[in-house]
């Protein structure tokens, strides 16, 4: 309706036939997205590296603006198929292992909800996550996180974000309330970080995935007063890679 009575040029895009680009028979997996690019009337099979369907939502606005721009199909179609995606946002660790470990920012319930939808809806056999919240910020969200981490994994391994000044006990606290009212176990609590995320990459076997949330594109750790060096998708390289 907006596009009807929109008095500039518009161009829609979306997952169904009717807009000017649209997603066709869409496939998404661990290693990323498959489906028919659809450009006018021009169709091309399509892969590429982002998981979820708002990074297909996005990959077809990019499209759209080239398009607009007078950029070529090809030069579309290349752009799109090497695109990595942004760091620390649904970022796929490159590993030699059986399973896949993803890095994302989700520190909130409702993004670590929407990635964990995300990623269920992918073939796979577990779902491991490991994160925590962050210390001096709001406690309320605590044991949302908890309890949509142990409804949507197979096990959480709950351990520290940036507690900052606060005592991580009470952080550590705060989140299992939320998972023990919906009177699941499906958790541990492993204070030290890096050792949370070496025990749910032992954990994982052949197909399983393993998501590493909260901290994303950082590149450190916040303890008490001090700011420490610490990269979760460094991390999971040495122990993994």
């Amino acid at each position: 309706r907006l596009a009807r009575i929109c008095r500039f040029p518009v161009l829609t895009y979306g997952l169904h036939g009717n807009q000017n680009i649209s997603a066709q028979r869409l496939r998404m997996s661990p290693r990323g997205s498959e489906y028919m690019l659809h450009l006018r009337s021009a169709i091309y099979p399509m892969k590429i590296h982002l998981i979820g369907t708002y990074n297909v939502y996005n990959a077809l606005a990019a499209a759209g603006a080239a398009l607009q721009m007078g950029i070529s199909h090809q030069t579309i179609i290349t752009g799109l198929q090497e695109l990595r995606g942004v760091p620390g946002r649904m970022e796929k660790v490159p590993v030699d292992k059986p399973y896949t470990v993803i890095v994302d920012y989700a520190h909130t319930n409702d993004a670590l909800h929407n990635v964990l939808q995300t990623l269920s809806a992918l073939k796979h056999r577990r779902l491991y996550t490991v994160f925590g919240c962050g210390g001096n910020r709001d406690r309320k969200k605590r044991p949302l996180m908890g309890r949509i981490a142990a409804n949507l994994s197979t096990h959480a391994f709950i351990t520290l974000d940036n507690p900052r000044e606060e005592d991580p006990e009470h952080i550590m606290r705060d989140i299992v309330t939320g998972i023990t009212r919906v009177g699941r176990k499906n958790f541990s609590v492993i204070y030290d970080r890096r050792e949370a995320i070496e025990k749910a990459l032992h954990a994982a076997r052949k197909d399983d995935i393993v998501l590493i949330a909260g901290k994303g594109h950082e590149q450190y750790q916040v303890i008490g007063t001090k700011t420490i060096p610490f990269d979760d998708k460094k991390t999971v390289m040495d122990i993994a890679g």
